[in-house]
């Protein structure tokens, strides 16, 4: 659906705990099934009561890099459409370089992951789960996401 996509078979969950957890959000642009997402959007538009938040007040966008990660898109949808995003789930996604087993995982905004960077400081280097396969950049590994 939309372009940069990790896993050209959209979302493939094989873990969820029992107890997924999943936010919903407007899409703020089309988003593929299995596109790392962040949340995007204007400042001042919810208040302090519950009454004052809707859904669509979540805008996602694609290409979520570091600290700047929430989850994983569920399915396609179009710009402005409803999107289910995963926050805590395990599921295959495309490697971005080297990724071992047993290892936290980071983002670079290419809608895959990679090991975190050691010695470094830089922002980027947030973990966003946790390799439970192995895999080599281009490859798919099994991600268990929320676990760091």
């Amino acid at each position: 659906m939309a372009a940069g996509i990790g896993n050209p078979a959209g979302f493939v969950p094989i873990f969820d705990g029992g107890n997924p957890r999943i936010i919903p959000g407007a899409a703020n642009t089309n988003i593929s099934g299995g596109a790392l997402v962040t949340a995007s959007g204007v400042t001042g538009v919810v208040s302090s009561g519950a009454n004052s938040f809707v859904t669509a007040d979540i805008k996602f966008v694609t290409d979520a890099s570091g600290t700047q990660f929430t989850g994983i898109a569920l399915a396609d949808t179009a710009s402005g459409s409803t999107l289910a995003v995963a926050t805590r789930v395990s599921a295959l996604v495309l490697a971005d370089g080297t990724v071992t087993a047993g290892f936290p995982v980071e983002t670079a905004g290419v809608n895959a992951v990679r090991d975190v960077t050691t010695g470094s400081v830089a922002r980027t280097n947030y973990p966003v789960g946790r390799a439970l396969t192995t895999a080599t950049s281009g490859t798919y590994c099994l991600v268990d996401f929320g676990r760091v």
